[in-house]
């Protein structure tokens, strides 16, 4: 497995209206790319907005990204997400092969 670890610090005061945002535009894009999302959650001093996209592979992550930004519906409404963000980190991460048991 693939997936991508995304944490956004969300402007003071905002989160509600971010939760708002994701759930009513971000969620309904990601859908038409068949992102699997994971989450989200809201660390307790609201300032940390925490959400996983899973995919089969890299490769499937390059195409799948592709389609959501690439889609006009992101482009109409993604420049809006900044007025909500301060900061925004994602880390890569994958499934470790393990050593099989001889």
């Amino acid at each position: 497995m693939y997936a991508q670890l995304r944490i956004y610090t969300v402007n003071s005061g905002r989160m509600d209206d971010w939760v708002e945002w994701f759930n009513d535009k971000l969620r309904p894009i990601a859908k038409l790319a068949d992102h699997t999302i994971l989450g989200p959650w809201v660390n307790e001093a609201k300032t940390e907005f925490v959400w996983i996209r899973t995919y089969d592979s890299a490769t499937d992550a390059e195409a799948k990204d592709g389609l959501f930004y690439g889609s006009r519906e992101w482009k109409a409404v993604g420049p809006e997400a900044r007025e909500f963000l301060a900061k925004i980190e994602v880390t890569i991460m994958s499934t470790p092969l393990l050593p099989r048991d001889e």
